[in-house]
């Protein structure tokens, strides 16, 4: 994963302590979790993520957990689109098996979108089609 350069240099204002709590707050660990690896108190991890006092915490917190998601739903579409390319028909363009490519793109689609976005995802298609068609070029 890239961070910008700006975003590296909010990363090095902060504290040690900090700036492990950050990252495995932006990974989506648990405040219990992040405070055990910076060996720190939970109540602590929950001061820096409210308290008004250290918006500058906050906003690194937003700005790197935003990363973080780009960066693993980046991921799982190059999977999902590997997947899609081996159930590929080399000579003809068109898929060797429908359902799977279904199953894999709603699959990848509900870990991109996350729980919230799990209703709005549905693929069906009337015919084959190509992958560019289903992935895009």
């Amino acid at each position: 994963m890239t961070i910008s350069v700006e975003l590296a240099v909010k990363l090095q204002k902060l504290t040690e302590t900090q700036q492990t709590i950050v990252w495995a707050l932006a990974e989506g660990k648990t405040n219990q979790r992040a405070s055990e690896l910076a060996e720190c108190t939970p109540e602590w991890v929950s001061m820096l993520k409210t308290r008004p006092e250290h918006r500058d915490f906050q906003a690194i917190l937003d700005e790197l957990t935003m990363v973080t998601g780009l960066a693993v739903a980046s991921e799982r579409a190059r999977l999902a689109k590997q997947v899609i390319e081996q159930l590929t028909d080399k000579e003809t363009g068109k898929l060797k098996s429908r359902r799977d490519a279904l199953d894999w793109l709603e699959y990848t689609g509900r870990l991109t979108a996350g729980p919230e976005g799990t209703q709005k995802i549905k693929l069906e298609f009337d015919e084959p089609k190509t992958m560019e068609e289903l992935v895009g070029s």
